[in-house]
C-alpha cells in the first residue's frame, strides 16, 4: 500500500520522512537503535525496506555524524527498486551510483531542484524545490551558541543568509537542540525571525519531546503564528 501524500512522519532525533507529490524523501536517518521486527514499520518511526517498496524513494544525509547516518542503509538499494542516495561528500566509500554533493552547489534530481549549502558544523544543508513547495532541512546547521554571548544576527550572516528565498520556504526543518535552550536551543529562534514558513519542524531532538512544548510557547511569545509541529513521540504523524 502507498503512504499518502502531504504527510511527515518523525522518525527520530533529526530524522523525518516527506511524501509530497508521490515522492518519499528520508532525510539523515541512522538506522535503528534496537533490532527491528516485522511489526515495527514508519508509523513508529522506523524505516522497514520492505514497507516502501512500492514507494519512489529519495534519501537525502547531511553529514557523517552517527546520529545522522548509518553506511547500513545503501542495503536498502536490494530492496527497494526505486531509490536515490543524495549524500553528504564528507561522507568517504560511498556507491558509486550515490550523488555526492558539496556546498554550494544546484542539481536536479527527476523533478527535484536541489539547492546546498555550508553548515556551522559538518556537511551541507539543503533547500528542495518540489513542484510548489520549498523544503529547507538544516541538517547541522545550526547556532551552535554553547558559551552564550554570540549574536543571533551573526548567525544568520553566516548561516541563513546563504538560503535561496526566490520561493518562499513551505517547510522548514530546523535545529531546536534542547541542550541549548537557553542560548537559543540551536537556532529556530532566530529561524523564525528571518524567514516565515508555513509549517516549521524541529530537528537534534534527542527524544526530548517535553521541551518542544516551552518551545511551541517561546515560539508564539515571539509572534510565530504559522505552524510548529510540536512533536510528541518517535513515529508521529502530521499531514498538511
Amino acid at each position: 500500500m502507498k503512504l499518502p501524500n502531504n504527510t511527515i512522519w518523525h522518525l527520530t532525533h533529526s530524522s523525518n520522512a516527506i511524501k509530497l507529490a508521490n515522492k518519499l524523501i528520508i532525510f539523515d536517518y541512522p538506522l535503528a537503535e534496537k533490532e527491528v521486527t516485522d511489526t515495527d514499520g514508519i508509523e513508529n518511526g522506523f524505516i522497514i525496506p520492505g514497507q516502501i517498496n512500492k514507494e519512489d524513494v529519495f534519501v537525502f544525509i547531511s553529514h557523517g555524524h552517527q546520529d545522522h547516518f548509518s553506511p547500513g542503509i545503501f542495503g536498502w538499494k536490494d530492496k527497494i527498486e526505486r531509490i536515490k542516495f543524495i549524500v553528504s561528500s564528507d561522507i568517504k566509500d560511498c556507491p558509486d551510483d550515490v550523488l555526492l554533493v558539496a556546498p554550494n552547489q544546484t542539481h536536479a534530481i527527476d523533478d527535484i531542484r536541489l539547492k546546498t549549502y555550508s553548515s556551522t558544523d559538518c556537511g551541507v544543508a539543503f533547500s528542495l524545490f518540489i513542484g510548489d513547495k520549498h523544503i529547507f532541512y538544516s541538517g547541522d546547521n545550526g547556532f551552535w551558541n554553547w558559551a552564550g554571548g554570540i549574536d543571533d544576527d551573526k548567525y544568520y550572516e553566516e548561516a541563513l543568509a546563504q538560503i535561496d528565498t526566490s520561493k518562499p520556504i513551505d517547510l522548514a526543518f530546523q535545529i531546536c537542540d534542547p541542550r541549548l535552550e537557553k542560548n537559543g536551543a540551536g537556532g529556530i529562534y532566530v529561524f523564525v525571525r528571518y524567514f516565515a514558513p508555513e509549517i516549521l519542524i524541529p530537528l537534534h531532538l534527542f527524544g526530548n519531546y517535553e521541551f518542544l512544548r516551552r518551545v511551541d510557547a517561546e515560539l508564539k511569545a515571539q509572534g510565530f503564528r504559522k505552524r510548529f509541529w510540536c512533536i510528541e513521540k518517535r513515529g508521529a504523524r502530521y499531514s498538511f
